[in-house]
């Protein structure tokens, strides 16, 4: 218990120095128990009976994990120590679709797909205070068989409030050329509402708001045009819009959130003039689409800028860079926002190198933290640029950071070098960190209105965030690494 209080006492002091006061921050003790792989794989769930609750996988074999990697629903004490766990039968190949907590049952959507003629939805309710499976059985959803020439593409989505979950299957027949489009929306108990096959446009991303109606987004390039293909599916009908823009190469379009008729998206555009190949970026995109009028009311394109460049090379911001364009640069994370949305995007790539001996070994790197806010009306709000220049020659699941968004700004938290400045300042290049020396956690807090302010949350640690969840009362879990031992702390604002 001293030694709780002690680590207390100096996150609390890293906090105030950094004129932080607001923020609470209560690092819990060091665990073997839950291994780093688990909280990669870890989706949040909620709380039950003042334990924090995850459905997540892991191949350790310890005492939360059975050694043919089923997935299972974990409850974890605050010093990520096991309370319960269960097994989830026949998930060792199956991704996560879907998961929710209601009350105390937990419902979970799995898919398997690693067969190359058949795809298998599986659900999973569980009694949270038995820790069994209700009824000790699980139900297969859907039960898809083809040819290995076909393909089965699956997507889920859960609303805002949890209260409804999207579930989109489409499998293309490669010989005919013909497609069949299943959907399902289920409610929070995961009790299904409704069933249809429906006509489906091209389909990239899944969101389904609030009054339980589904949407969908995909980008086709046409030569100079682009095909920004909507599709709004309900229990009664479905309906889809294609909107022609002639602009730039729209690539990992993202749609950030959904207020009354407005879908809110954001992604990255590619010269038209480029080859596709050389995969060069010049820029962000922010688009908006009136559900009630079923017209884009907006769409903007900002190029990058030379600060913008400097961050991604990691120069300082008064150097003059020629090219405006950058490779690998990708989201990394989104976030709803009260205006309509954000985007962060970085350049993160894979660098491999040959050994000695012939084989081939990666490091993973992230440089540079570029972020972009988009209105209801399609509008680019601000954007804002963080330093980064990280490395790791472990997971590149290392390199995370993480959005959280609450009702008036948004925090960015990440692992950065303890010799970065305690104030935000993007000026000077930033020194490289590699993933497990001493570095600080920090927390940036970007208003409504792009005013940035920086917080140190933790001082000179060997602890790096791996992940970042959130509570229902807007706590925020800080899931963070230091060799095989893993870590729990709580951000309080």
């Amino acid at each position: 218990m001293k030694k709780i209080l002690t680590l207390f006492a100096l996150a609390a002091a890293c906090l105030c120095s950094a004129s932080a006061q607001e923020f609470v921050y209560q690092i819990g003790k060091e665990s073997k128990h839950a291994d780093p792989e688990m909280i990669y794989n870890g989706h949040y769930l909620g709380m039950h009976n003042g334990l924090d609750c995850w459905i997540t996988q892991s191949e350790k074999g310890t005492n939360i994990f059975v050694r043919n990697r089923d997935w299972q629903v974990v409850h974890l004490d605050s010093n990520l120590v096991p309370v319960g766990t269960l097994e989830l039968p026949l998930t060792s190949r199956a991704q996560h679709l879907a998961s929710v907590m209601q009350g105390s049952r937990t419902a979970a959507l799995l898919v398997d797909s690693s067969s190359d003629e058949r795809t298998l939805i599986l659900k999973y309710v569980v009694d949270m205070d038995s820790m069994r499976l209700v009824g000790d059985k699980f139900d297969t959803v859907n039960d898809f068989t083809y040819s290995d020439d076909d393909h089965c593409m699956v997507w889920a989505a859960t609303s805002p409030d949890g209260n409804h979950i999207a579930l989109v299957s489409v499998i293309e027949f490669t010989k005919t050329k013909k497609y069949t489009a299943n959907i399902t929306m289920f409610n929070s108990a995961f009790e299904q509402e409704w069933n249809r096959q429906y006509a489906l446009n091209s389909t990239e991303q899944v969101y389904v708001d609030n009054t339980g109606r589904i949407v969908t987004l995909g980008v086709e390039e046409d030569g100079e045009t682009q095909h920004f293909i909507f599709n709004i599916l309900d229990a009664v009908e479905s309906d889809s819009y294609d909107i022609s823009i002639k602009c730039d190469r729209v690539l990992n379009m993202r749609i950030l959130n959904i207020i009354g008729p407005h879908v809110v998206c954001a992604g990255l555009f590619s010269p038209v003039t480029s080859d596709p190949k050389e995969g060069l970026i010049g820029g962000v995109v922010g688009m908006a689409f009136n559900l009630d009028s079923t017209n884009v009311t907006g769409f903007s394109m900002r190029p990058f800028q030379n600060e913008d460049m400097n961050i991604f090379m990691n120069k300082k911001t008064k150097k003059i860079q020629r090219e405006q364009t950058q490779t690998f640069i990708v989201p990394v994370d989104i976030a709803p926002t009260a205006f309509g949305g954000a985007m962060a995007a970085g350049k993160n790539y894979t660098q491999n190198r040959i050994n000695n001996n012939g084989t081939i070994s990666s490091a993973y790197r992230a440089i540079g933290l570029h972020i972009v806010a988009v209105d209801t009306n399609g509008n680019i709000k601000w954007v804002r640029n963080i330093r980064r220049n990280d490395f790791t020659d472990e997971e590149k699941e290392e390199l995370n950071v993480s959005l959280v968004p609450t009702e008036d700004q948004i925090f960015l938290l990440k692992t950065e070098n303890r010799k970065y400045p305690s104030h935000y300042d993007i000026a000077k290049d930033a020194p490289e960190l590699e993933i497990g020396d001493k570095a600080n956690i920090v927390l940036y807090s970007i208003s409504n209105d792009g005013d940035v302010k920086k917080t140190l949350v933790e001082h000179k640690t060997k602890h790096h965030l791996l992940a970042v969840d959130t509570r229902a009362n807007g706590t925020m879990l800080l899931l963070t690494k230091r060799g095989s031992k893993t870590r729990m702390a709580k951000l309080t604002h």
